[in-house]
């Protein structure tokens, strides 16, 4: 896998403070300013939250700005913390998991210029940079995402659906997520080959802990679609979802009420 450093040096060199980068990806002894126990704890938790997020099923949005939202409480600025997170990728025997994390900031402009384009293409770089070494499932989720929108490449939806096959393998909950949705939204489309497709991943995200695709599988069984119809699952997967405060603990809510209605 190649370095984070061999990145700075290509494709970053005509970006943001490329200075700053060069030399957190470079030098040996880390300047003072990085050195903050408090800044460097930090790190660890922003992924914590970004897997923990990711797996339950939360909108990509919501998640970065929550991620904002962490580093604003903890009293440094999004520059600080970006750069704090390729210093750690470039400490780790296996960086994989926070090349995915910093592929998200550019994704997302956390800390980084807002060149958008530049920024899609060096995220997606960074994302297939994650996955040479290690087959890393949130990378591989990723990667699949930036050709379902053609970012930083080229829209595919073959490639989207064989990236996000590669994810759903690793047993990624959110991978399976987005797979099901995927064969969710080509069934609205009349392919009924993937009817089945979307119920089975749709199931195993939920068995995961995967609370946006208990919600849909709650609808499954409510109307016996792809499964025998049963209220009592629907209900007890509804329930799993009513705390959240985004659209899925709304629907969630919502067919609760029409369930109990009717």
């Amino acid at each position: 896998m190649a370095t984070l450093s061999r990145i700075t040096n290509g494709l970053f060199q005509d970006f943001r403070a490329s200075e700053s980068i060069t030399a957190a990806t470079t030098t040996s002894t880390p300047s003072p300013i990085f050195t903050s126990s408090p800044d460097e704890e930090i790190i660890p938790n922003l992924l914590l939250v970004f897997h923990q997020k990711l797996d339950r099923g939360f909108f990509f949005e919501d998640i970065a700005t929550d991620i904002r939202t962490i580093i604003h409480g903890n009293n440094i600025t999004l520059e600080l913390a970006f750069n704090l997170l390729i210093i750690k990728a470039n400490d780790s025997e296996k960086p994989a998991k926070w090349l995915c994390l910093i592929g998200f900031f550019y994704l997302f402009g956390i800390g980084v210029e807002l060149n958008v384009e530049l920024n899609y293409k060096i995220a997606f770089t960074i994302f297939n940079n994650a996955v040479e070494g290690d087959e890393d499932g949130y990378a591989q989720l990723f990667i699949g995402y930036c050709y379902q929108f053609g970012f930083g490449i080229v829209k595919n939806s073959t490639r989207q659906e064989s990236w996000l096959k590669k994810s759903a393998a690793s047993r990624n909950p959110r991978g399976q997520q987005n797979l099901a949705q995927f064969y969710f939204d080509s069934n609205r489309s009349k392919q009924e080959k993937h009817y089945w497709p979307a119920f089975y991943w749709f199931r195993e995200a939920a068995l995961a802990g995967n609370e946006s695709s208990q919600q849909i599988l709650a609808e499954y069984f409510e109307v016996g679609d792809a499964c025998n119809k049963d209220i009592f699952t629907a209900i007890k997967l509804n329930r799993r979802c009513i705390k959240r405060t985004d659209l899925v603990g709304l629907f969630a809510t919502h067919n609760l009420s029409r369930i109990f209605s009717s």
